[in-house]
């Protein structure tokens, strides 16, 4: 869908798409099939300078976004300590 610039026109004029798709990163950011899809939308809207300078203008849109990549940023540290340890204790 996100690879057919008409869709992707038609998703954004739709009042509300991108705060929607943002609250769905927030959501369901533990449920990786609703996550990828939700944020593949909202970065084929901002590839266009446009849509991304309105999506970022609205300040409860990117508090969200902010917060999702601060959970994921937390996550991947976490995780990634958590596979260092168990790659220093070898079964």
């Amino acid at each position: 869908m996100c690879k057919h610039s008409h869709f992707v026109e038609s998703m954004f004029q739709c009042e509300g798409s991108y705060d929607v798709l943002s609250e769905l990163l927030q959501m369901f950011r533990d449920k990786s099939d609703i996550f990828v899809l939700a944020a593949r939308i909202l970065l084929a809207f901002a590839r266009d300078a446009s849509k991304a300078q309105e999506m970022g203008e609205n300040k409860d849109v990117m508090r969200r976004l902010k917060g999702v990549q601060s959970i994921m940023q937390s996550k991947l540290t976490i995780e990634s300590r958590s596979r260092a340890v168990r790659l220093s204790f070898p079964p």
